[in-house]
């Protein structure tokens, strides 16, 4: 579990160094946004169980879920904290293309059967977008759409309208 890892390490820094010390830490992982936090080790326990907290509420409040995907660190926490908290009213989705490569894809197939959550294939031939084949600047903007497009054909096939990815939360 990524947040009690968080915590594990906090508490840790916490008995070597004391709780008075100002710590610096990047946790640009998951629902962080990218951002270094400071402050006392018991400090950034509580703002990482608030964190973990805020997500489960949220996802509580999708009631069913469809979460994109993709294997990464982000993605992997996100369908593992969504099967927690809605059991069968959670889904996950993943793409395949050419831009995934065959183990990653496989890892994703027996991580959800792992958790025994259900997982939904989309085969995608990405240069079948005329965008992906011209490589514009915004190329990512055009994948993440047709990507999520997809994603949400899915999802409603399975009567859920919320979608998430590790980006977003």
């Amino acid at each position: 579990d990524y947040f009690q890892c968080m915590l594990n390490q906090c508490e840790n820094i916490k008995k070597l160094a004391g709780d008075d010390k100002y710590l610096i830490v990047d946790i640009a992982g998951p629902f962080t946004n990218a951002c270094v936090m400071r402050g006392t080790a018991e400090y950034m326990m509580d703002l990482i169980r608030n964190k973990e907290a805020a997500l489960t509420e949220r996802i509580k409040a999708a009631g069913k879920l469809a979460v994109a995907f993709s294997g990464g660190v982000d993605s992997t926490y996100l369908v593992y904290k969504a099967h927690e908290v809605l059991g069968d009213n959670a889904i996950a989705v993943t793409i395949r293309s050419q831009v995934l490569i065959n183990e990653d894809f496989e890892w994703t197939v027996e991580f959800c059967k792992k958790i025994g959550i259900k997982q939904v294939v989309i085969e995608c031939d990405v240069f079948d977008s005329e965008q992906f084949e011209n490589n514009p600047p915004d190329r990512c903007y055009y994948c993440k759409k047709m990507d999520f497009d997809a994603i949400k054909k899915a999802a409603a096939e399975y009567g859920i309208t919320e979608v998430a990815d590790g980006s977003n939360v």
